[in-house]
């Protein structure tokens, strides 16, 4: 593990792409989504009318199944190619959903939903610190009093425990060579990804701002959620060091 690079642009536009829908599906199951969106559910405990925003929503993966339930939800991601998907998504499924192309970092809405949810490692893609901080302000500000943050995301104390430098998977029928690399200066993890498509090399780069729990907390605090709980899944599970997930439940006071 080295240094990886500190000036971080917005990659993630790049990464989160045709190719990241097309691989996605062979880690993000159909299974593994129902199961989380019944996690999702019992930690919320919320009226099924209840407004829900999910916050880097991707292609619907969660949003969809949440709306089949009889939830309002909206769906906000900076990708236009994966938003492109989640409409499909939502039509297909004859579901309304209201889907906006928005940056975290410039969300401006007041005390608008009963809960927001951040799942699947939708945080920390951003630059700075200060600018997740911000993110989380603005979630502060957006739910209503009395309203529900859930943040699913990499156990970081997990992964750099079982840190493996290089190796290659197999993905919809694709072997993708992938080069890991984590900087304990600023907490970013990169994932350097290669693949053969067509007769030619394609390549992505994920880097992410990986959080501890403890950070992640103050963070939350900081910006005035109360309650804060945090489990090692969706599931309540216990959180510990052979959590592959932190799930973090904050709540704003009335």
């Amino acid at each position: 593990m080295g240094k990886v690079n500190a000036v971080v642009k917005d990659t993630w536009i790049d990464f989160f792409g045709t190719d990241y829908i097309k691989f996605s599906e062979n880690i993000l199951s159909a299974e593994r989504t129902l199961n989380e969106v019944e996690g999702i559910g019992s930690l919320l405990n919320l009226p099924l009318s209840s407004t829900i925003l999910d916050l880097g929503c991707g292609q619907g993966r969660i949003a969809v199944p949440l709306a089949k339930l009889g939830y309002k939800i909206f769906g906000y991601d900076a990708s236009a190619v994966l938003l492109e998907e989640a409409h499909k998504r939502a039509i297909d499924a004859k579901v309304d959903i209201n889907y906006e192309l928005v940056d975290m970092r410039v969300m401006d809405q007041f005390e608008s939903f009963d809960a927001i949810i951040n799942i699947g490692t939708a945080f920390g893609y951003v630059p700075e610190e200060s600018d997740d901080c911000a993110i989380i302000k603005n979630i502060y500000r957006a739910l209503k009093p009395g309203g529900i943050f859930i943040l699913d995301t990499e156990n970081r104390d997990n992964k750099i425990r079982n840190f493996i430098e290089t190796y290659d998977s197999s993905m919809n029928g694709t072997v993708i060579n992938t080069e890991r690399n984590f900087d304990a200066s600023t907490g970013r993890w990169e994932e350097r990804m290669k693949w053969q498509a067509g007769g030619e090399e394609r390549t992505a780069t994920l880097n992410v701002r990986l959080y501890a729990a403890t950070e992640l907390k103050r963070m939350m605090t900081e910006a005035g959620f109360q309650l804060i709980d945090m489990y090692g899944s969706l599931y309540r599970e216990r959180l510990d060091l052979s959590s592959t997930r932190l799930v973090i439940v904050a709540k704003k006071g009335f």
